[in-house]
């Protein structure tokens, strides 16, 4: 069951709708980020932002 608060803001975007601005700027939100995963789907995450964990002191040279 949606708690009460749930009720009161759908009350609250029935009474009063958001702006027309403020939907442009969430639907721009939305198309950003899914453009941005699709390129990350597309080509690959660049090395910098790969979680695997740098080594740590100085390089060993053999």
């Amino acid at each position: 069951m949606l708690p009460m608060q749930w009720f009161l803001r759908m009350y609250r975007w029935a009474r009063h709708p958001p702006s027309k601005a403020m939907r442009w700027t969430v639907g721009i939100v939305i198309v950003a980020a899914l453009a941005i995963a699709g390129l990350e789907a597309l080509f690959g995450t660049p090395a910098w932002m790969e979680l695997a964990p740098r080594p740590r002191g100085l390089p060993v040279v053999r």
